[in-house]
């Protein structure tokens, strides 16, 4: 039976990550596969990926829609109440920063903050009302999809707004949604990531944070090591040693 992966697409870092590697050509390999590569319209690389990866059992699509202002408010106000929750050391740096680079901005925060305040219960709620309030769109954004529909939706940069309505239509039609940790900041930077079936993250540290902040299951958990650093050691001879390079640039070597 032939299955269907969608994986997102929104800036170059993950075309180098992940479509250049040799995961693309295990998921190729494999016959009964379909590999749907989701480019989100925003980032203008619908045509470039087009050109290089369409073709065999790779399809490339480009994603248009955006959420709009209301739901990108009740996204808001969630973060709010979970890192009212959940501080850490990063969040306080930002405010700090806040603080002293916008000063008004900062007190609203502050004012948000005291007002909306900690309980999670609202958090629930506020997906509730997105769920009831755009249930509508769900149909049309999966129909993006033409006929056949993926199984599974790898989302590789869950902060990306543009990926929201994709994983929103994933959850709402019952498809397993996965996604990856892709910086080492990224679940502190005061965005709440939505509840995914199955996360990879780069080392232990961040496993710890997914288990104790976001309630995460370690069976839910892959730790993958840092996928940024792939291309180093596993393209050693593309790269000019050390003493080839100084020459090049006139440098000395000691």
């Amino acid at each position: 039976m032939t299955k269907m992966v969608a994986i997102t697409i929104t800036h170059g870092m993950i075309v180098r990550n992940i479509i250049r590697t040799d995961i693309i050509k295990v998921l190729k390999s494999d016959k009964d596969t379909k590999i749907v590569l989701v480019v989100m319209r925003m980032f203008k690389l619908y045509e470039k990926i087009a050109a290089e990866f369409s073709g065999g059992n790779v399809t490339v699509i480009e994603w248009p829609y955006r959420i709009n202002p209301v739901e990108w408010l009740l996204r808001k106000v969630a973060d709010v109440i979970f890192f009212n929750a959940v501080r850490n050391e990063t969040t306080e740096i930002k405010e700090m920063s806040m603080k002293k680079k916008n000063y008004p901005k900062y007190l609203w925060v502050r004012l948000a903050r005291a007002v909306l305040g900690k309980n999670r219960d609202i958090i629930v709620a506020l997906e509730k009302l997105d769920t009831l309030l755009f249930r509508y769109k769900r149909k049309k954004h999966w129909d993006t999809f033409g006929k056949d529909k993926p199984n599974l939706v790898f989302s590789t940069d869950f902060l990306c707004t543009n990926e929201w309505s994709l994983i929103k239509a994933a959850k709402h039609y019952g498809v397993p949604v996965m996604t990856m940790i892709a910086s080492w900041d990224h679940l502190s930077k005061g965005r709440l990531p939505t509840k995914f079936d199955k996360v990879i993250a780069w080392n232990d540290f961040l496993k710890g944070q997914l288990i104790e902040y976001y309630g995460y299951k370690p069976s839910e958990i892959f730790v993958s090591g840092i996928p940024q650093f792939d291309y180093y050691v596993q393209d050693r001879g593309a790269l000019k040693s050390r003493p080839e390079f100084l020459k090049e640039i006139g440098g000395s070597y000691v």
